[in-house]
């Protein structure tokens, strides 16, 4: 017979596993400071302190909770212009997926199927583009973009509310998907 501690051991395990922390670390490759800011779109908030202005060749970490969805943006302000990371951790929601893993709550299409997506993340620059960032999540899809120019399925192009790629109509092609647990993100400036 299994004991009842035995039992709370193992739930909380599991518990553990799928509401991991995340760490994201803040790389600058640029030659100039860069200022960021992690704003909180709904969900779980991120309520730790907000990056510096991380200096050329530094890096900032921060640990951003189970189910945060939000975004980390460029010029301290995200609703002002310039480049954004936006990421939707912890879901548990299905996504669609065609060629790339797309959230279910962007979009819906009869040609797509559904595949379990705890974890999206892209690259937009819908309002404007300011810096060049690369997010780097090990076991997953990497996605840079480092000009103005970069290919649709690496970010969101500057002034792109459709959420489809120009002369292609695949919709949300930057947006990418990762598995569940505590999975750790790069943004690197510059890369």
């Amino acid at each position: 017979m299994i004991s009842l501690a035995k039992h709370l051991a193992f739930f909380l395990s599991v518990a553990s596993l799928t509401s991991a922390n995340h760490l994201f670390t803040l790389v600058n490759r640029c030659g100039f400071g860069v200022n960021m800011s992690i704003d909180n779109w709904s969900r779980t908030p991120y309520t730790g302190p907000q990056p510096p202005t991380i200096a050329a060749g530094q890096s900032w970490s921060t640990t951003i909770p189970s189910g945060w969805d939000g975004r980390i943006c460029d010029n301290r302000n995200c609703y002002t212009g310039g480049s954004i990371t936006e990421f939707n951790l912890d879901t548990g929601n299905c996504t669609l997926s065609k060629d790339v893993s797309l959230p279910l709550y962007r979009r819906a299409h009869a040609a797509y199927s559904l595949v379990y997506t705890p974890q999206a993340y892209d690259i937009s620059n819908i309002n404007g583009f300011s810096v060049g960032q690369q997010i780097d999540v090990p076991g997953c899809d990497t996605v840079t973009c480092a000009s103005s120019s970069c290919p649709c399925n690496q970010a969101y192009p500057p002034g792109n509310l459709a959420g489809t790629c120009p002369n292609e109509g695949t919709i949300d092609n930057p947006v990418r998907g990762c598995g569940a647990g505590n999975i750790a993100f790069t943004i690197v400036y510059c890369p």
